[in-house]
């Protein structure tokens, strides 16, 4: 993003010059993500690459340039790779992906609130737009041209403060951390959110050809240094609260669903661990197909398919359900779990150990399998006529369409 950094290379935690095998990645400086200080790359993502190389063994150096360049040099082989960028169709032919190394959440910025209601907005607004960054990469690709382009955050928000933008849109990390070096409040401007945006990694397809198996171990020792998760301000909580007591909570009332639980309750009081495990791993051992006959029989059951129908009157906000019983075994299911015991996770065990009916919210997960991001939010099930605690019901929400929903 300064010019006076374009091009300099900065070494993470290395001494000397670059050995054969050691990566070279491309960045742009933009605090929380990755900063600089006394020659030294820093910031959230670093860190995380840091853990991960720590792991895998090869060493590695960044080299600040934007990330158009970054591009152009891994194509001519100069690069290995760069981080960490949003998604971009460009780089697919030439390089793959990794899992995401962070989450930015995206908001639109402006004096007033009631710019948002514009039919026009943003497209008639004027817009400010940060160099470099991964919000004027999209906004360009949206075909959308910001009037005003600055070299740092900090020059956004005095633009705004000065009346000469009307709205621009930004990692709210990014703002944040700007703002405190303004002295600043973050919050005295109306936001909007806008999306998540997940940063990501690519690594060259020259490179992964010649180290077989790479971006496999690098995603597995990512999932190792940030657990896939990524963490939810007081403001999505209060959100996602009042989401599961006008959607879910109509659930734990229904027929089908206690009925299913005290039944199978029952049935499984002569469980012990022992059998437990074992099951579990019966299931484990079936989950991809789903043929096997514990599996067939709670993904037919009556209770899965009120779930199922749940799902979809929903219209993609809840991408998984699934309830189980005192034992922390699947009771229902709207779609195949990995698992069939839950009882080790914290969706279980603080809904079923907390005194209190109020909704157990977890932080965000990266699902690989369909791109997006969920959070779990679970409500404990009792008994209408004598309050007895009997099971759990999780709901994966997409935590995207949750936010930009007109959830008050």
């Amino acid at each position: 993003m300064r010019a006076k950094a374009l091009g300099m290379a900065l070494l993470t935690g290395l001494s000397g010059p670059a050995s054969a095998t050691e990566l070279e990645l491309g960045t742009t400086i933009l605090p929380p993500y990755q900063t600089e200080r006394n020659g030294q790359l820093e910031g959230r993502s670093v860190d995380t690459l840091n853990c991960v190389f720590t792991q895998l063994k090869p060493s590695w150096r960044g080299r600040v340039l934007p990330w158009p360049r970054a591009r152009v040099e891994m194509e001519a082989g100069q690069l290995d790779g760069f981080f960490s960028a949003m998604p971009d169709p460009d780089a697919e032919p030439h390089a793959a992906r990794s899992a995401p190394l962070a989450l930015e959440k995206w908001y639109w910025f402006a004096r007033d609130s009631e710019i948002f209601q514009q039919e026009q907005f943003p497209e008639e607004q004027r817009l400010g737009a940060l160099q470099d960054s991964t919000t004027l990469a999209w906004l360009r690709r949206e075909g959308i041209h910001p009037d005003t382009v600055v070299a740092t955050p900090q020059q956004l928000i005095k633009l705004l403060e000065t009346g000469r933008i009307d709205t621009y849109i930004a990692d709210i990390r990014v703002v944040r951390t700007a703002a405190e070096e303004l002295a600043l409040s973050p919050d005295q401007y109306a936001a909007r959110f806008h999306r998540y945006m997940p940063l990501v990694a690519y690594f060259s397809r020259s490179y992964l050809q010649n180290n077989a198996g790479f971006l496999a171990r690098f995603n597995r020792q990512l999932h190792d240094c940030i657990g896939t998760t990524f963490r939810i301000d007081a403001e999505e909580q209060r959100r996602l609260a009042r989401l599961a007591e006008q959607s879910m909570r109509a659930w734990t009332r229904a027929e089908v669903l206690i009925d299913t639980l005290k039944r199978i309750n029952d049935e499984r009081a002569s469980y012990d661990h022992t059998h437990i495990r074992a099951l579990d791993a019966q299931w484990r051992a079936h989950s991809d197909s789903g043929e096997h006959k514990l599996i067939r029989n709670v993904q037919r059951s009556e209770l899965s398919g009120f779930l199922r129908r749940q799902q979809r009157q929903a219209d993609g906000l809840f991408r998984e359900i699934m309830v189980t019983g005192r034992h922390g075994l699947n009771a229902g299911m709207s779609r195949i779990t990995t698992d069939y015991w839950q009882g080790d996770e914290t969706k279980f065990r603080q809904t079923f150990n907390q005194p209190d009916s109020a909704p157990v919210i977890e932080n965000i997960r990266y699902d690989k399998s369909t791109r997006r991001f969920l959070v779990h939010v679970s409500l404990p099930v009792r008994d209408p006529d004598t309050d007895e605690l009997l099971g759990v019901v999780t709901a994966g929400i997409d935590i995207q369409k949750a936010l930009t929903a007109a959830t008050p």
